[in-house]
């Protein structure tokens, strides 16, 4: 889960390994740092994105858009999800690499950002920052953060956050999302392995309390592909060569045949990101320590919704989705 733009050499662990570290660090954590989470920041305010429940981003966009009925799958389809079913089952992101969403408005603090990173201008550094008093970034070494202002149609976006103890904060990197666009940012480099919103894809509380995900999923794996990308992708920060590996921004789908409510024992977190695998798929958009971790937002304050989904632990396997019925499509628009 560690971000580069294009060009520059992601970080690396003393493994040598990218992301947050080895797959077994990762699936062994079964309570970690979930607590500190809960209690870092405050609910986003009344009025905010997170009382309304807006969804991000236009209905057209790869995040929103859902699969056709007979989308063409990719000629690896069986090697790129064979390896995620074999070293599976999925997890779900939810602190450390989680990300926290925080809403915003006119009354929101505002301070300058400076980034951290010599990479060209950060789009974070252009203006001042809306950040609500109580905001923490995820306690991973991503340490990311997202602040929405729908009045100013802005999600701001950071990677490495930090606070200064004047009250300021800094960056290692961040961007700027038109959350009325298609998560990108023209001309800008995001604060993800694939260069795209770190707002995209990310299940949502609210989602969770509704029953409900509306829009495509977004994960990281420890098996990126180091030698291309695909739409929505705009890069890679992926490192493997095997020939299993599987590209950033590729489109991955749950077999529509599976007769979810069907299934036995599943929690309803797993219902649901098993209906929104069929209906919208889910992205690769960074390298990590899990062959396929999904991304949650990090919970704060009171956590009822994510107990009462059966969440109840940072990468907790989502053990009941029939993972080998995954198929990885040609094209994120099925084409």
């Amino acid at each position: 889960m560690t971000f580069s733009p294009a060009g520059v050499a992601p970080r690396t662990d003393a493994s040598g390994r990218m992301g947050p570290g080895a797959r077994g660090r990762v699936l062994v954590a079964t309570v970690v740092l979930l607590a500190v989470a809960c209690t870092a920041g405050r609910p986003s305010a009344p009025g905010g994105a997170d009382s309304r429940g807006r969804r991000p981003f236009s209905a057209d966009s790869p995040w929103n858009a859902r699969i056709p009925a007979d989308p063409v799958l990719d000629p690896g389809t069986e090697r790129m999800a064979g390896y995620l079913a074999r070293n599976g089952p999925g997890v779900a992101a939810l602190s450390e690499f989680g990300v926290p969403v925080y809403a915003a408005g006119a009354s929101t603090p505002r301070y300058p950002v400076a980034c951290r990173a010599p990479w060209g201008v950060c789009d974070l550094a252009r203006q001042p920052v809306p950040v609500p008093d109580g905001a923490r970034p995820a306690p991973g070494s991503d340490a990311a953060m997202v602040v929405v202002d729908w009045a100013e149609r802005r999600s701001y976006e950071f990677w490495e956050a930090e606070r200064l103890p004047g009250g300021g904060w800094t960056a290692g990197w961040g961007g700027v999302v038109d959350v009325e666009g298609d998560g990108h940012a023209p001309g800008g480099t995001l604060p993800t392995g694939a260069g795209v919103s770190r707002l995209a894809g990310v299940v949502r509380a609210f989602e969770l309390e509704r029953g409900r995900i509306p829009h495509a999923l977004v994960f990281s794996t420890d098996n990126a592909c180091w030698g291309g990308h695909r739409y929505p992708a705009t890069k890679t920060d992926g490192t493997s060569g095997r020939p299993d590996c599987i590209p950033e921004g590729a489109r991955v789908q749950l077999d529509p045949r599976v007769d979810v409510a069907a299934l036995s024992g599943v929690s309803p977190a797993e219902r649901m990101v098993a209906v929104a695998l069929q209906r919208h798929g889910a992205y690769a958009i960074d390298n990590g320590g899990a062959a396929m971790a999904i991304v949650f937002e990090t919970p704060r304050g009171a956590r009822g919704a994510y107990a009462r989904a059966g969440l109840s632990h940072d990468y907790q396997a989502l053990a009941g989705i029939p993972w080998r019925r995954l198929r990885v499509l040609r094209r994120w628009d099925g084409g």
